[in-house]
């Protein structure tokens, strides 16, 4: 429960992730893992596009991210 209740807190709903794949706790954080490795520099690279006011970057980075194939 204490894992559900901070997931919901952080936005991430660990339930619908697990749905998404079956219930496989490893292929989830597999492709956790994988999403990580891919986009860890695309926060500091929305930002740094928002200060310089390059905002189409910012939103074709921030839509990237969220379908997932940011690098």
């Amino acid at each position: 429960q204490a894992v559900q209740d901070s997931s919901a807190a952080s936005g991430f709903d660990l339930p619908a992730a697990l749905a998404r794949v079956n219930g496989n706790r490893d292929l989830l954080i597999r492709f956790l893992r994988l999403f990580l490795e891919r986009n860890h520099n695309t926060l500091n690279d929305i930002k740094q596009a928002m200060e310089q006011s390059d905002l189409a970057s910012a939103r074709r980075l921030a839509h990237a991210l969220k379908i997932g194939r940011a690098s």
